[in-house]
């Protein structure tokens, strides 16, 4: 508008006439000046008008994108509340797996704490990164002491080959398992079984071992039970076949020996009688030889004596004989039968008076007088003693050593005692306590079967007494049976 009333301005005064006097040019100015006026007011009314249409546009524009913009904020509230509530329920999805893995992780914390395996993890170069509570317990350690485990000098020389060995299979295979010993912090050695596994790691080469470790000291004793066991079973189907020859080699000797014991007094009695004769010859015609080589001077002293010797030896063979088949003979355990303590003694020393003259020259029995008889089995108490005077002789180590036998009858407390004394070895003090246990014994290099003094302890008590060992090594060992003698029954029909 404004641009408009300078053209015209322009124009007018191209237009005008320069020859007008001053007063005409006032009026003139002052006409213009008034239409000049009229035109602002013509130009404001027509802004006015204007502006007014653009400000309804404007309010138009407005409240339509006020109505869209209330559309999209509810539609987008109505979004974030939908992600609200989705997160709300990850939330409690994500608090609730967080507490049961918590309990989890809290549950397998104790199930591996309170294993009886030991469970170990370590890096691929077995630094120790996690243990359990067995780890140390299992060998008697503190938790302050877990440096003395990983000594290697506490593992059993003969075995650290193998671990090496099953090392490098570990790495080859990722896996390995194997059995070692390891001490305990008592001394005593622990048998161990071993299973280990690679854990690889997302970064390579990077993992960790994993090892189970279980203690089977006891499954390997028991092993070694059930293996002497299987020992004690073949030596006692060899003691059945050998009490089966001895009854046949028995009735064997038996046969040939009547016959000695038969004829020996025959010719004892021939000799008796043609003895006047001969010496009647002798002293008529002097002396001569009898055979090739023995005068009838020096026979006839010594025939009756020579005859005798043979008679007293066939006898000897055939009680050797007998208690052979009675020491073998399977009987039923019956100990109601009267013995006489000194009869067991005798027999039993007759029959391993052979071992006896080879381990020792200085052997003594002492037999108590007037020991009453004890009820019981004659043949089972024959073999505690046959197995003690056995240990004995196998204790000495010389046969400057003796051995010494003794009975007697302890009147106040009405008991027999009968005591085998050795100067041997000795036992020591931590064996002494071992030696009546089955399988237990000192000699297993010489075929010893663990099972003599366990026996020979069942059989004592089986007769409700007592088997006792006192030893000093380097001295000797005494080994003393208690038996009871039980009081003679009154006869009711006496009364």
């Amino acid at each position: 508008m404004f641009f408009e009333i300078s053209l015209m301005v322009r124009e007018y005064t191209k237009k005008r006439d320069l020859d007008k006097t001053k007063k005409e040019l006032i009026l003139e100015l002052e006409e213009l000046r008034k239409q000049l006026t009229g035109l602002k007011k013509t130009g404001r009314r027509h802004r006015i008008t204007t502006e007014s249409v653009l400000h309804e546009e404007v309010e138009n524009e407005l409240q339509v994108y006020r109505d869209n913009l209330k559309e999209l904020m509810e539609k987008r509230y109505a979004e974030l509340t939908m992600i609200n509530e989705q997160l709300e329920q990850e939330i409690k999805e994500r608090i609730k797996t967080e507490v049961l893995l918590r309990k989890s992780e809290e549950k397998y914390r104790i199930l591996v704490e309170n294993a009886d395996d030991v469970i170990t993890l370590r890096d691929l170069k077995f630094n120790l990164l996690f243990y359990n509570r067995a780890y140390y317990t299992s060998l008697g350690f503190e938790e302050n002491e877990t440096g003395e485990i990983e000594n290697l000098d506490r593992i059993h020389h003969d075995d650290l080959p193998t671990i090496g060995d099953k090392r490098w299979e570990l790495f080859k295979t990722g896996k390995t398992e194997y059995e070692y010993r390891i001490k305990h912090k008592d001394g005593h050695w622990v048998h161990r079984f071993v299973k280990s596994v690679i854990i690889q790691d997302i970064e390579p080469r990077r993992g960790s071992i994993l090892s189970i470790i279980r203690d089977i000291t006891k499954y390997k004793e028991t092993e070694e039970q059930a293996r002497q066991q299987q020992e004690q079973l073949i030596q006692a189907d060899k003691m059945v076949s050998l009490g089966t020859l001895v009854s046949g080699v028995a009735h064997e000797i038996n046969n040939p020996n009547n016959f000695l014991m038969l004829n020996i007094p025959l010719l004892l009695n021939a000799w008796t009688s043609v003895q006047p004769i001969l010496d009647k010859y002798y002293r008529n015609e002097g002396d001569f030889f009898v055979g090739e080589r023995l005068k009838y001077s020096r026979m006839r002293d010594s025939i009756h004596h020579l005859f005798s010797g043979i008679l007293d030896g066939s006898k000897r063979i055939k009680s050797i004989v007998e208690q052979l088949k009675n020491f073998s003979r399977i009987e039923t355990f019956d100990t109601g039968e009267p013995v006489d303590i000194n009869e067991v003694i005798k027999t039993a020393v007759e029959l391993v008076s052979n071992l006896i003259k080879e381990s020792t020259k200085h052997f003594s029995v002492e037999y108590g007088h007037n020991l009453p008889k004890v009820e019981g089995s004659f043949q089972r108490l024959e073999q505690v003693i046959v197995n003690l005077l056995e240990n004995s002789c196998q204790a000495l180590p010389d046969a400057g050593r003796g051995i010494s036998l003794s009975t007697r009858y302890n009147e106040t407390a009405n008991i027999i005692l009968v005591k085998v004394k050795d100067e041997g070895k000795g036992i020591p003090p931590d064996t002494l306590s071992q030696i009546l246990e089955p399988f237990f014994t000192t000699r297993r290099d010489s075929k010893g079967t663990g099972l003599g003094l366990s026996v020979s302890s069942n059989i004592i008590k089986n007769h409700d007494g007592f088997l006792n060992f006192e030893s000093t090594p380097g001295k000797g060992t005494t080994a003393t049976i208690i038996l009871p003698v039980k009081k003679e029954k009154s006869d009711p029909g006496g009364q």
